[in-house]
């Protein structure tokens, strides 16, 4: 897997400044707000009416950001990106009061999965992103 490329800019500048992940609203970036950013879906995973995406933007200078996010889960849940050697590359944890959460955004050509541990303690992950 090549080095981490240092992104040109943050594509989702825009939508994070308008509802952070962690805003004092509650909201989390939705799908729709990604996909409007120009992000796209790499791998989705499911389970106890969870959902736990891993989406990617290429930049115009080549370069590849990625987020993550989980929706429709308890307080306590964790979701997180593994990159191709299990080495978590950014997580986040479903505060007190809320049913999501977003990672932050981070830039690395690979492959990358999603994986999430819900409050209950059942764990998914999803394969790795196709490249």
């Amino acid at each position: 897997m090549a080095p981490a490329e240092a992104a040109t800019a943050d594509p989702v500048a825009s939508v994070l400044a308008v509802t952070s992940p962690t805003s004092s609203s509650g909201e989390t970036v939705s799908d729709q707000q990604l996909q409007a950013a120009g992000y796209e879906r790499m791998a989705v995973v499911r389970a106890g009416g969870a959902t736990g995406t891993l989406w990617r933007i290429i930049e115009p200078a080549g370069a590849w950001t990625w987020h993550a996010n989980l929706h429709n889960a308890a307080p306590g849940s964790k979701v997180w990106a593994e990159n191709w050697f299990s080495n978590v590359v950014s997580s986040a944890t479903v505060p007190s009061g809320e049913i999501g959460v977003n990672t932050g955004t981070w830039s690395s050509f690979g492959k990358f999965r999603v994986c999430f541990r819900l409050a209950d303690g059942t764990y998914r992950g999803s394969y790795y992103s196709q490249t």
